[in-house]
């Protein structure tokens, strides 16, 4: 009785989940652009003076507006935070893996920073956060614990918040 139990749990589950992609996939109307790993490459080292590591060909994102509208409808900023279990690198690592497999978007990559406190620059510590690259090849840092974002600019650090963003690898797949 315990096995069929938790046997219809599963399979319950697994479908929720798979409707639960599909309504949120077919909300959203997502006007796709395609680039080459150098365009978001180029785009990325123009604007962070980091080469970011790229592990696909081709990448595919949308206009800024949109990807708020994602932001706004994911889930990840709304899970509980656990030490070493679901921590910083953990929340970006979901909101990068739910861009892709929902809306088929994967210009959604992994940002590893030293953080600095604005006023001083003294060392915070490091975090994982987000960088996404729009169809117009903009790029910014998403806090995806909290969905805060901000544009990256050329020669400037990004700050959110009490925080100042000093980059130190990116990685996009």
């Amino acid at each position: 009785m315990v096995k069929e139990k938790f046997s219809l749990y599963q399979g319950l589950g697994s479908q929720l989940i798979a409707k639960g992609k599909w309504f949120l996939n077919k909300a959203t109307k997502v006007d796709k652009k395609i680039y080459t790993s150098v365009a978001i490459s180029n785009s990325i080292l123009y604007r962070t003076n980091v080469t970011p590591a790229l592990y696909d060909e081709k990448y595919t994102t949308t206009d800024i507006e949109t990807w708020k509208t994602i932001i706004k409808n994911d889930w990840t900023n709304k899970k509980k935070w656990i030490t070493d279990t679901f921590d910083c690198d953990n929340f970006a690592g979901s909101f990068t893996a739910y861009c892709a497999d929902i809306y088929g978007l994967n210009t959604a990559g992994r940002f590893t920073v030293e953080l600095l406190n604005p006023e001083t620059d003294e060392h915070i510590g490091y975090h994982r956060a987000v960088i996404i690259v729009d169809n117009k090849l903009n790029c910014y840092l998403l806090e995806s614990q909290s969905d805060e974002i901000v544009e990256i600019e050329k020669g400037v650090m990004p700050v959110i918040g009490n925080w100042k963003y000093k980059v130190n690898y990116i990685s996009i797949n």
